[in-house]
C-alpha cells in the first residue's frame, strides 16, 4: 500500500525495502496470487478530509496534494489492479469494494479469503486496511518487515501487539517460503 515515489522517499531510510518488496511480488506473481496496490487519493480542496481530525490536517498540510490523475505504483512492482480509495481503506470505495459486495461474502475476489498486507504508514492505511478487513472477515497476513513508519515504536507495537489480534504476522520470507 502507498508505494508511490513522493510517499516511499519521504519514509523510506531502509535500501533493502523496495527489493525486498519486489521478491514478495514477484513470489506471488509466480503462484498465480494477484498482487492489488492500494494508495489513498485526494480531489481538489480536499473534500474527503476531516478538517477538525489533527490527523488528517496534519498530512493535508505537508504531504498530500491532490494527484494529476492516478498515482502509479513504482514499476518493479506491476500489480493486477491500483483502486484509489477516496480515504484510507483498501476495501472502502474501490473496485475492491466493488467485488466484494458483488459476491456476498469475504470470499468475493475471486474466491479470495486471505488479504496479505505490507505497505507504507504503518499507522496509518495499513492499520485502517487490517480493521477494516478483520470486520469483512478476510483472513489477514500482515508482512512484519514490509511494513514501515516514520514511527517505529509505532510500528513495533502494531506488528507485535495490534496486528496479531487481527491475523497471522510474519516476515516476508517466510510467507514467501510457505507460498
Amino acid at each position: 500500500m502507498e508505494l508511490i515515489d513522493n510517499i516511499v522517499a519521504t519514509l523510506l531510510e531502509n535500501k533493502d525495502y523496495l527489493p525486498h518488496v519486489s521478491c514478495a511480488v514477484t513470489a506471488a506473481h509466480e503462484k498465480s496470487i494477484p498482487v492489488i496496490h492500494i494508495t489513498i487519493d485526494f480531489r481538489r480542496n480536499y473534500p474527503e478530509v476531516p478538517r477538525m481530525n489533527p490527523f488528517w490536517a496534519h498530512f493535508v498540510d505537508r504531504r498530500l496534494r491532490p494527484r494529476q490523475g492516478p498515482a502509479k505504483p513504482r514499476p518493479q512492482f506491476v500489480p493486477e489492479a491500483t483502486p484509489l480509495p477516496r480515504r484510507d481503506r483498501c476495501l472502502k470505495e474501490t473496485h475492491l469494494g466493488i467485488w466484494q459486495q458483488r459476491s456476498g461474502g469475504p470470499s468475493g475476489i475471486d474466491g479470495v479469503r486471505n488479504l496479505v498486507m505490507a505497505g507504507v504508514t504503518t499507522n496509518g492505511v495499513v492499520l485502517s486496511t487490517v480493521r477494516e478487513t478483520m470486520d469483512k472477515y478476510y483472513g489477514i497476513t500482515v508482512l512484519e518487515d514490509l511494513c514501515v513508519d516514520s514511527d517505529e515504536e509505532v510500528r513495533r507495537a502494531l506488528n507485535t501487539k495490534g496486528f496479531p489480534v487481527s491475523g497471522a504476522v510474519m516476515k516476508w520470507e517466510d510467507w514467501v517460503a510457505n507460498l
